[in-house]
């Protein structure tokens, strides 16, 4: 997608301006989290998908069998990590967004193309590692057990690649701008204009 660096600017500017001169409404926790657990639900059903695959293809006795305390433990501390990193990477944006205007943030041309990026990016992670739980399954008892390790190495890769893609667009007065954008949307900011 070509974009002039005026039009991203220009975009910015506006976004800045909407949020400075509305009166936008701070965002709930349910539509902070609401995307943050949407990414969670398919990480944990991915992951017990792959449980019950393991169990149907590789094990195939009592279920009492299958689970070890040691098992349990791993599941649980991948999974951790796993949703930390959702976590650290969701919560900025998913606190943020919430604050634009839904006519500023549809008609924007920065963030409609930050959004068709970060959708397909998304896509290829869930895609990625569909293929590495199915092949974590054909190539060992309990081996799927660490799918969320998977998630957790890929989560970092998909931002680091994510952020290069986006790099370049992101001039000095753009950046510029999203500092002036988070900080009026920071604790900070709100407080000292409570006081005022």
């Amino acid at each position: 997608m070509r974009i002039s660096r005026n039009d991203l600017e220009a975009d910015v500017e506006k976004i800045f301006l909407s949020l400075r001169n509305d009166n936008y409404m701070i965002p709930t926790n349910k539509e902070i989290f609401a995307p943050i657990i949407k990414m969670l639900v398919i990480i944990y059903v991915m992951q017990l998908s792959g449980i019950v695959a393991d169990y149907i293809v590789n094990h195939g006795y009592a279920m009492g069998s299958y689970f070890s305390l040691g098992g349990l433990f791993d599941i649980l501390l991948v999974n951790i990590f796993a949703s930390a990193i959702v976590l650290v990477l969701f919560y900025p944006y998913a606190s943020i967004l919430p604050c634009i205007n839904k006519q500023i943030r549809d008609s924007s041309t920065l963030l409609t193309m930050l959004k068709k990026k970060f959708d397909f990016f998304l896509r290829l992670l869930i895609a990625t590692n569909v293929v590495v739980g199915v092949v974590m399954v054909i190539k060992g008892y309990q081996l799927v057990f660490f799918l969320g390790l998977s998630w957790f190495i890929t989560f970092i890769i998909f931002n680091i690649v994510f952020n290069l893609s986006i790099g370049r667009y992101f001039t000095p007065a753009v950046v510029a701008g999203i500092d002036k954008i988070k900080s009026l949307l920071s604790p900070s900011s709100a407080a000292s204009e409570s006081r005022q």
